[in-house]
């Protein structure tokens, strides 16, 4: 299992993550949610066996093709799954249909295309010192991939 490392987390809490993670199927994201008695939240992010490798796999076919965060959510929505553990929310992405989805040339059909634009007014009112939205702003939003795996993560600062 591989961990996407947040400095906030203590060692029990990716402690619980792991033990959440364990029980899901290989080549998955997994990213758990674990609400604090103040309820404030922390989010940590794992991949079962093979997921970061995949996950990477995934994200270098997406870029090549120039899919966009409506793609992403488009690929990866309909496979993700919920889950609750005690105080933890836990959404599972198994990665090998996104993978499949994407060599069979599927994306957006236009469904999230509003979603860059809804993600960054939200952003806007939660904090104002962000500035105005500009047409620019969401274009590049647009364009962006939400990664599967860590690589490209990491090059976001995910």
């Amino acid at each position: 299992m591989t961990t996407t490392i947040r400095p906030a987390l203590t060692a029990d809490q990716w402690a619980e993550i792991h033990a959440i993670a364990d029980q899901y199927e290989p080549a998955a994201k997994i990213s758990v949610t674990l609400t604090g008695p103040d309820g404030g939240t922390q989010t940590g992010i794992v991949w079962t066996r093979g997921g970061q490798r995949l996950g990477d796999k995934v994200d270098a076919a997406a870029t090549t093709r120039g899919l966009g965060l409506a793609d992403s959510f488009a690929l990866t929505e309909p496979h993700g799954r919920r889950h609750t553990h005690d105080q933890a929310d836990v959404l599972v992405t198994p990665i090998r249909p996104v993978l499949a989805e994407i060599l069979a040339g599927k994306r957006d059909d236009g469904r999230f295309a509003g979603l860059p634009r809804a993600l960054l007014e939200a952003a806007r009112r939660l904090r104002p010192d962000l500035g105005p939205l500009d047409d620019e702003t969401v274009d590049q939003l647009a364009r962006r991939w939400e990664p599967l795996g860590p690589t490209l993560g990491a090059q976001l600062g995910r």
